[in-house]
């Protein structure tokens, strides 16, 4: 999980104090703050006292009917879309947003 980091004076002395936010991959994320690892999660800083980030798949695992098949990314997206012949209705998860 997550950390705050430790900020020094630059004089190589003790810790003075402490950077409230989420350290992932040694970058810095604000409270509140989204970020993505590639195309596989999203992240969310949840509570930058304590360092806590939560993360969630990025793209949605279809559980699709055979006759129906996923197509590539569009440009600049990560995940696959469904693609289905007429007649079939397929359910997206509440809050859906095509990355």
């Amino acid at each position: 999980m997550g950390g705050s980091v430790p900020t020094g004076d630059g004089s190589g002395g003790g810790i003075r104090g402490q950077s409230s936010g989420c350290v992932y991959n040694g970058q810095m994320y604000s409270q509140g703050q989204t970020w993505r690892d590639a195309c596989k999660f999203s992240f969310t800083c949840v509570d930058g006292s304590s360092g806590k980030y939560q993360c969630q798949q990025l793209c949605v695992t279809w559980d699709l009917p055979p006759q129906c098949t996923l197509n590539p990314p569009a440009a600049g997206k990560c995940c696959s879309t469904p693609n289905c012949p007429a007649g079939f209705n397929i359910q997206y998860p509440r809050g859906y947003v095509a990355n």
